[in-house]
């Protein structure tokens, strides 16, 4: 009995076994059918992607084939309005010139026509532009006449500089030509100027007081030194800005270092 119980176990193994394997392999085809199918899929979305490319690259060119008809189109109708325009501007160019000429003639017939009476009157403009040369001049003479007459007689004066004893003379006595009034100070400022002298002086009129003269100043040589002037050899007690001078003046400016004591004046 005990031999019957183990061969009804091993055929109970086997068939076990044999379910067992039978299950494995079941699963394997289904998993290679499965496989099969994905690749398969694969397979038909790469078909399908390639058709989108296909398609795109031909929308593409249909699409640079038109926009090449649409920019070559403007092209061609600017290309005959052009020459159309060129041809009508020969046209009107024509058309200019001829009566242009047609003008040039009616006007050079019209010239002819008054050339005598041209003469004619370009003989009496010349006769009149004569006579009136003739006034002209006479008027001239006689204003030019009246402005000399009217002009101030010029006078002369002389003017002479004289620094301290260790510089001497500055300006040799010079004659200065004036047409009317000058004060001593605006015939010293006129004979520094045009010779480059240094000269400065302060205050206007009865102040003016001239301080420096050749970059020689009052106080230099002493307390009491500074610029003194004299007229005719004799010493003004009046500022210089408000003495008028006379024709034939002389006028001499000096540096004392005295208060004029060693230049022969009093104040």
């Amino acid at each position: 009995m005990k031999k019957r119980f183990s061969n009804k176990l091993l055929l109970f193994a086997v068939l076990i076994a044999i379910g067992i394997f039978s299950i494995i392999g079941l699963n394997q085809f289904i998993n290679h059918s499965n496989k099969e199918a994905l690749i398969a899929t694969e397979d038909i979305d790469v078909l399908h992607v390639q058709e989108n490319e296909d398609n795109e690259n031909i929308i593409a060119e249909d699409e640079v084939l038109e926009t090449s008809q649409t920019e070559q189109q403007p092209s061609v109708q600017k290309e005959v309005k052009e020459k159309k325009t060129e041809d009508i501007k020969t046209e009107i160019k024509e058309e200019v010139q001829t009566d242009n000429k047609n003008e040039n003639q009616e006007n050079h017939v019209k010239q002819k026509q008054e050339l005598p009476k041209i003469s004619k009157e370009v003989e009496q403009s010349n006769s009149k532009k004569n006579d009136d040369s003739k006034t002209t001049t006479s008027l001239n003479t006689e204003v030019q006449g009246e402005t000399i007459a009217q002009e101030k007689p010029k006078y002369t004066v002389r003017i002479t500089i004289v620094g301290p004893k260790d510089v001497g003379t500055i300006l040799n006595t010079t004659t200065i030509e004036i047409n009317d009034s000058k004060t001593i100070l605006e015939i010293l400022q006129r004979a520094t100027k045009e010779r480059r002298i240094h000269m400065e002086y302060r205050g206007l009129n009865a102040t003016a007081y001239v301080e420096g003269i050749h970059n020689i100043y009052e106080f230099d040589r002493g307390p009491e030194s500074g610029w003194m002037y004299s007229v005719n050899g004799v010493f003004p007690n009046v500022s210089a800005g408000v003495f008028q001078v006379n024709p034939g003046d002389d006028i001499r400016w000096l540096y004392t270092e005295d208060l004029g004591r060693d230049l022969g004046a009093s104040r």
